[in-house]
């Protein structure tokens, strides 16, 4: 990955994330590594990919995922019951990089990463060209200690916008690298005032950042991901539930690559 800078401070300019988004709004998707197996998932990333799906954050299966809607938590149990752990999660990334160069980002919370080493985890992300990493429950006053060993390793930080608040948001955007991911709070809003809410959002991140923003309404429909991407840089799409659903009926390449192509379609008319 190039560390060549441009426009702003930390713009990353040739990255295989914001390559993502040189061709129109950016399609993330979601998998937790291990559910419901290792060789699904593999399977899953590469249908996913030849479905036009830019960006594929991968999540580390984790016993207490409170961050997480029901699904995600159950996905997290299964992969922990097939034995996945953050060793396994790499041998699955090295798999996938043996045959695709699609962006690969990591979801975590912070106690996998603390317990494995800060400086042993993301070396291993740098050695498998693993793009960048969110961790759910990394404060952002507290995330300098971990943004600074990532950032030797040429590995993005994701950071998280789920405030509503001019001053917070251009805080974290400010300092944001790789995408900034939008989570809004979709139950305070519905229809036109949400799709006002998320371009007032996106009005006060211009002011301070020109990095990709995607945005993550519990997307399951194309028409949720176009109104997510008529308003920002791209959409993001949890999928253990439909790759999940797709294997267990013995029909996972025609389903995924389906629903994925799908969503990339819709996408592309925004």
């Amino acid at each position: 990955m190039s560390l060549q800078l441009h426009g702003i401070e930390g713009f990353k300019s040739m990255s295989r994330i914001q390559s993502a988004f040189q061709n129109g709004k950016a399609l993330v998707a979601f998998l937790t590594v291990g559910d419901p197996t290792k060789e699904a998932t593999i399977r899953s990333v590469l249908l996913m990919e030849q479905a036009g799906v830019d960006l594929i954050q991968l999540g580390i299966p984790f016993s207490d995922p409170t961050a997480e809607e029901t699904q995600i938590q159950e996905s997290n149990l299964r992969a922990l019951r097939n034995g996945m752990t953050v060793d396994e999660v790499f041998a699955v990334i090295k798999e996938i990089r043996e045959k695709s160069n699609v962006p690969l980002l990591l979801y975590s919370y912070l106690n996998p990463v603390f317990h494995y080493g800060y400086e042993r985890f993301f070396s291993r992300c740098g050695e498998l060209s693993v793009d960048a990493v969110e961790i759910a429950d990394l404060p952002f006053e507290e995330k300098e200690e971990v943004s600074l060993v990532a950032k030797k390793n040429e590995v993005d930080i994701i950071s998280v916008i789920a405030s509503s608040k001019q001053k917070r948001i251009a805080q974290i955007a400010k300092e944001a690298t790789g995408f900034l991911h939008i989570i809004p709070a979709i139950n305070a809003y519905t229809g036109i005032a949400l799709e006002r809410e998320l371009e007032k959002i996106m009005v006060w991140i211009r002011k301070e950042t020109k990095i990709p923003a995607i945005v993550d309404l519990d997307i399951r429909i194309p028409e949720q991901a176009k109104l997510a991407a008529w308003v920002a840089d791209g959409a993001f799409v949890l999928c253990p539930y439909i790759a999940l659903d797709a294997w267990e009926n013995g029909q996972a390449d025609g389903k995924i690559l389906q629903y994925m192509a799908n969503m990339k379609n819709t996408l592309q008319e925004c």
